[in-house]
């Protein structure tokens, strides 16, 4: 399978700096990354919109946790 073809789908609660890290990580792997947050609050969201800002990626805000199925399910919708 080719990288312009695979999309990450990344679902997050709260995340760190880890975040950025591992869309680096992906971002030679994939073509695209959508990033599903499970309602994380303000501190954890600055990452969110560092990934958004320095990746490109789509973010779906959830507003509360939902669990991870829910949250995977959502972004390939």
């Amino acid at each position: 399978m080719k990288a312009q073809s695979v999309c990450a789908i990344i679902d997050t609660y709260n995340p760190t700096s880890i975040l950025l890290e591992n869309i680096a990580a992906l971002r030679l792997r994939v073509s695209s990354h959508v990033i599903v947050d499970n309602g994380s609050g303000d501190a954890s969201m600055a990452y969110i919109d560092e990934a958004r800002r320095m990746y490109g990626c789509e973010v779906i805000l959830n507003g509360h946790n939902l669990g991870i199925a829910a949250a995977l399910n959502i972004g390939v919708g």
